[in-house]
Formats: structure tokens, C-alpha cells, sequence
């Protein structure tokens, strides 16, 4: 497999979010995530999220990968939970570096890809009590979106760098 971007996303939390993050990787015995790149006529697949921190605001599709799946078989089950598609064919396209900190202080670290769904079978519909909408977005200008995604997404789409390191901080 060869990946020509790499993303660095460094997130400063707090030392509650940081401890609240290793137990779930350990409970759930996470390895990593994805995130789904879903374009159609120069416009992205953006969902607004019911739960958690990231609730009401705009981001990329995708989530949390188990040790016992691949990533695309991770990315499969979270476009059906999430979003009611199956993947037909789809394209690693980066992969991605979590480095969540406190105070500057690397505490955890998490992998994932990119993943850009080429094909799928079936229309969009709210499958999960995740995801409360959908819109579909000018891929050139996108809006400002939770962890860093619009930074990420208009790095992929320029063809002249092949690694960014962003900073993500969680307002303290």
C-alpha cells in the first residue's frame, strides 16, 4: 500500500479528556480510525454529529476501528451504521497521526487513513443516532469544521505538499 500524505494532528485537551480517551481505547480495544472522503460533482459528504463533543458541528464521516477489523472493513461498517451505504470501492488516500496532549506533553497517540469512497451502493440516509445531518459542501472551500477536518480536507485536495502538521485545541 503506498500512502503519499501523512497528517500530523496534534489535539490539546485536558487531563479529564486525555484519561477519558485512553479508557476508551482500552475498553472498546481501539486501534486507531477513519475518516471517509465522499465527493460528488466537486462537493464533499460532511455529517453533523448528535453526540458527544463534537455535537451540532460539521465533520468528515467516519470513526473508531477495532483491533479485530482493517480499516476498510472499519470504514465499510461505519458508512453503513452511520450514514445507511454499502462501500463498493474505495482508495486509501493519507494516512493520519492523533497526538493527543496535555500542556504539551504527548499522553496518547492513535492511527488511522483517509479513506476516499470511489463507489457505493444505496442512498444516504440517517441510519445511527450519531449523525443528526448531512450536507453536501463546496470541496474548494469548505466550511470551518471540527478537529482541524476543513484544514485536512484542503490539504488532501492540494497536490503539492505531501505531509501537514496541524494543531487542534480544545477550548480549555
Amino acid at each position: 500500500m503506498i500512502v503519499n500524505k501523512s497528517i500530523t494532528l496534534t489535539l490539546e485537551l485536558d487531563k479529564e479528556d486525555i484519561e477519558n480517551y485512553r479508557h476508551k481505547f482500552v475498553r472498546e480495544k481501539l486501534k486507531g480510525h477513519v475518516i471517509a472522503i465522499i465527493k460528488q460533482n466537486e462537493k464533499v459528504l460532511l455529517i453533523r454529529r448528535k453526540k458527544s463533543k463534537s455535537k451540532n458541528n460539521l465533520c468528515l464521516p467516519g470513526g473508531d476501528i477495532s483491533i479485530k477489523e482493517s480499516y476498510k472493513k472499519g470504514l465499510e461498517r461505519e458508512m453503513k451504521e452511520e450514514l445507511g451505504i454499502q462501500i463498493i470501492n474505495s482508495k486509501i488516500i493519507s494516512k493520519i497521526k492523533n497526538l493527543y496532549c496535555v500542556e504539551g506533553i504527548v499522553k496518547l497517540e492513535s492511527s488511522g487513513y483517509i479513506i476516499e469512497v470511489i463507489n457505493y451502493l444505496g442512498d444516504i440516509v440517517l441510519k445511527s443516532d450519531e449523525v443528526d445531518d448531512v450536507e453536501w459542501c463546496d470541496i474548494q472551500n469548505p466550511p470551518k469544521m471540527k478537529f482541524e477536518n476543513d484544514k485536512i480536507l484542503k490539504f488532501l485536495i492540494n497536490n503539492t505538499q505531501s505531509q501537514i502538521n496541524l494543531t487542534y485545541k480544545r477550548n480549555l
